[in-house]
């Protein structure tokens, strides 16, 4: 096997395309896989936008430090729409494509400050207090690493931090490491669709003889029921899209009480297993499940205002 090249947008404003190598006992990222990559000193969760890449022959190229995903995080109707926004409001394409990507679905390196043994020797010794540097040596007294973005609200005059840290680490005092925040397994929300106790009865009905009250199934509605009465713990909307069977159908069979919708978060807990569309967040954070859950109630109840 041999190495790949691929071209990857990160979120740098104003920065195109990058290339870089995937060595050869690394899986290829397909289009719209996410990857980790190194840009000047930082790490950061960039896309692959190109794998036809040809090797170039005038520069060194950096390998990719990690693949994120074997198959593509982003569809490709995504990763041209966002392309072609950077493109008419001339941005860089890094920019749009993060854009596109749902929460908590990056990972970046920070750079983190903390003692080395020589400053805490320096901590024993008598500081001059008003010193911007004997400031951000008791700040860092606890031992404990700091991203400069916590240091700036632990001292008097942010302004000067970033010269201040400089010179304590060129006297040896304070020492500067990359730590990757973030995490790979980001979620998608998905919406199964389950068979209620109402659709199973009717759908059994249907079989044998016309059902009473004139309630009929067209092709498509029959069709949803019956590929959920074979699948006890429900399907993703998605592949019944494949199958044929829309969201205009589903929501036929919802508004008649045959396929019912609930929202979760977390792991989505039992109710997953007893609603028929199930739209789960799965985050940890109660905040952030409710604001979403929210925002999902508003587009409903817009929906339903439509329709009357």
């Amino acid at each position: 096997m041999t190495s790949a090249y691929i071209s990857v947008a990160v979120p740098v404003p104003g920065l195109g395309f990058l290339t870089y190598r995937v060595p050869a006992d690394r899986p290829g990222p397909p289009r719209g896989a996410r990857v980790l990559v190194s840009v000047g000193a930082r790490q950061l969760t960039g896309c692959v936008v190109r794998t036809d890449v040809l090797p170039p022959t005038d520069v060194d190229v950096r390998d990719v430090d990690a693949v994120l995903d074997v198959e593509p995080f982003l569809p490709e109707a995504v990763i041209d729409l966002a392309l072609w926004t950077a493109d008419y409001y001339a941005s860089g394409p890094g920019d749009a494509i993060a854009a596109a990507l749902p929460p908590l679905a990056t990972i970046e390196s920070e750079r983190r400050v903390s003692l080395t043994a020589e400053g805490r020797a320096r901590l024993v010794e008598p500081l001059d207090e008003t010193a911007a540097s004997s400031v951000l040596l008791r700040a860092l007294a606890t031992g404990q690493a700091f991203s400069v973005r916590e240091l700036s609200s632990r001292v008097p005059e942010p302004a000067g931090l970033s010269h201040s840290l400089r010179q304590l680490a060129k006297e040896g005092l304070v020492s500067f490491a990359r730590e990757l925040r973030g995490r790979a397994s980001a979620f998608r929300q998905v919406r199964l669709a389950t068979l209620t106790t109402a659709g199973q009865a009717l759908l059994e009905a249907s079989g044998t003889e016309p059902p009473s009250g004139g309630e009929t199934l067209g092709s498509r509605q029959r069709e949803a029921l019956e590929a959920l009465a074979g699948s006890p713990g429900g399907i993703d909307t998605r592949q019944l899209r494949n199958r044929g069977v829309g969201s205009d159908t589903l929501r036929r069979l919802a508004a008649r009480g045959l396929v019912t919708i609930g929202l979760t978060g977390r792991d989505g807990g039992e109710t997953g297993g007893l609603v028929d569309v199930h739209v789960n967040v799965p985050d940890p954070s109660t905040p952030r499940v409710q604001e979403v859950h929210r925002t999902l109630l508003h587009v409903l109840c817009e929906l339903i205002e439509q329709k009357l």
